[in-house]
């Protein structure tokens, strides 16, 4: 997101990726993040990648998800949790079932190796669960403080496996 998208970045990648060719035997996975701001983020990440011609056999790419939501909650980018985990996954759902709806983001994950979601560890959640409680759906998510990491953990791996099964 800035007025080159991305160009500066990409020609640095490809030079770092030219200099991986010479030396054979090196592989590398980059790490790039998906905020869930917007539904939009997939289409430009994957615009820069395919516009720039990014892929190569020695790169893997991990997408990184900032555990961001209550920075984004007190902006007004996203009205609740759910808000979020349809901006990061819709897009992947939606290309999945139809490659052809965006053959650029397709290309991109065929070099997708996994998912991580990223944090201040050192920081105590402000929310926790009680032993038989059971927590809000995201809809129902709207308050100010981000969910508790195991809730993330939840909603992560709950759609990378309906994906998984698509």
């Amino acid at each position: 997101d800035n007025l080159l998208a991305g160009q500066y970045l990409a020609e640095v990648t490809r030079e770092v990726i030219s200099d991986m060719e010479a030396s054979k035997y090196q592989m590398a996975e980059w790490r790039v993040s998906i905020y869930g701001r917007k539904l939009s983020e997939w289409d430009k990440l994957a615009r820069w990648f395919y516009v720039h011609q990014l892929a190569h056999p020695c790169i893997r790419w991990l997408i990184q998800i900032p555990r961001l939501y209550h920075i984004y909650r007190r902006m007004g980018e996203v009205k609740n949790f759910e808000d979020m985990v349809n901006n990061i996954f819709a897009p992947l759902f939606d290309v999945t079932r139809d490659p052809s709806s965006n053959i650029q983001l397709h290309v991109f994950l065929a070099t997708v190796v996994g998912f991580d979601c990223v944090d201040d560890e050192s920081i105590e959640p402000s929310e926790v669960f009680k032993t038989g409680s059971s927590p809000p759906p995201p809809a129902q998510w709207t308050g100010p403080s981000n969910p508790p990491y195991s809730y993330w953990m939840f909603y992560i791996y709950a759609n990378l496996a309906a994906l998984n099964h698509l």
